[in-house]
């Protein structure tokens, strides 16, 4: 059994392309690409086959609660003539707006209920706003990257993103 130790310290689950398939197979019979989504890239520990429980519960930055285990981390560029879905609830402003999904729940091969579903929502009329830094962090994408737009472009520089859906070109 692999224990993580890149990141706060965890054991992935076994078979991690499963987990992902499952995950966006959940999200996507949760009518989630409709219609705000215009893109969605996977990134983060599911995307780079870390995905899985933490060996001792890890503070959330945001809410200051205890996690259990690893988010689902998305990027998602909205379609700005549709509105954000109703069931997706604001965290915060993170860089970008910071959502949670609906919780993962009845997946094969993982935890029920565990595992949040954590969406950066980058939308281009505001690509030109400075990034959101709540916390005055200093590193990473806020050592480089002054704009949104900025931001976006340091995530596909500097990530493991992977693509998971693309309705159009805006």
């Amino acid at each position: 059994m692999k224990i993580s130790k890149s990141r706060h310290p965890r054991i992935p689950y076994s078979d991690q392309e499963f987990v992902r398939q499952a995950v966006h197979k959940h999200l996507s019979n949760t009518e989630f690409y409709k219609p705000f989504v215009n893109s969605v890239f996977l990134f983060g520990s599911l995307a780079d086959g870390e995905f899985g429980l933490y060996t001792s519960p890890k503070m959330s930055r945001g809410s200051g609660k205890p996690k259990l285990a690893s988010d689902v981390d998305l990027i998602i560029i909205g379609d700005e003539r549709f509105d954000i879905p109703e069931n997706w609830r604001k965290n915060r402003d993170f860089i970008w707006e910071h959502y949670y999904l609906p919780t993962l729940s009845k997946i094969k091969g993982i935890r029920d209920g565990i595992h949040n579903v954590s969406a950066l929502v980058y939308r281009p009329s505001l690509g030109d706003l400075p990034i959101a830094n709540p916390n005055n962090y200093t590193g990473d994408v806020f050592g480089v990257a002054k704009t949104r737009k900025e931001a976006l472009g340091y995530h596909f520089a500097f990530h493991d993103l992977k693509e998971w859906f693309v309705k159009r070109e805006l």
